[in-house]
């Protein structure tokens, strides 16, 4: 079971670093995230979010709202993995290139969920191998972040606003040994 403060989001919304990492120091242990927003990491960049991950095991929740052309915010989010940032936002809406992979749990008898990725394949593209996708991953994300499964889609169910409807993903089909 998660413990409280795992659900604790708290967001460093000041101006300098002096001040975000005088709140660090006193709520380091009693949250679960640190939220950094634009204005603070345009005003201190990766330095800051390399600070907050040496002070404990507090995650980082990257709040700069990406949107732009496609390849920029692939090329942006592939900084922020090296960052090992735990959450990011991306804003989508825009631009249907923008979202082309749903993650979602699936269950798992050993750890009680997994990571299955849903791929959105363009038109005339096929999905690399498994061993392929997740060598790519490994290299970018920490290890247990690393979907453990790959699924092609043609097309998601979406909400009329657009939204990916996870719960209507197709139930994951396993071989069976």
């Amino acid at each position: 079971m998660r413990e409280p403060r795992n659900y604790i989001i708290f967001p460093l919304d000041v101006a300098t670093r002096p001040e975000a990492e005088h709140l660090v120091h006193r709520l380091a242990g009693h949250v679960g995230l640190f939220k950094v927003g634009l204005e603070l990491f345009i005003r201190t960049g990766p330095a800051l979010i390399q600070w907050i991950r040496a002070q404990g095991d507090a995650g980082i929740f990257l709040d700069l709202k990406l949107h732009d052309i496609p390849m920029t915010v692939a090329r942006a989010m592939e900084g922020i993995a090296d960052m090992q940032v735990d959450l990011t936002t991306v804003h989508c809406g825009e631009n249907a290139q923008m979202l082309e992979a749903a993650v979602t749990g699936v269950p798992d008898d050993k750890w009680g969920e997994t990571g299955c990725a849903y791929i959105q394949l363009r038109p005339g593209k096929t999905l690399p191998s498994g061993q392929e996708l997740t060598a790519f991953l490994r290299e970018r994300l920490a290890p247990y972040k690393v979907p453990r499964y790959f699924v092609p889609m043609e097309d998601f169910p979406r909400t009329a606003a657009g939204k990916i409807q996870k719960h209507l993903l197709p139930p994951l089909q396993r071989e069976s040994a």
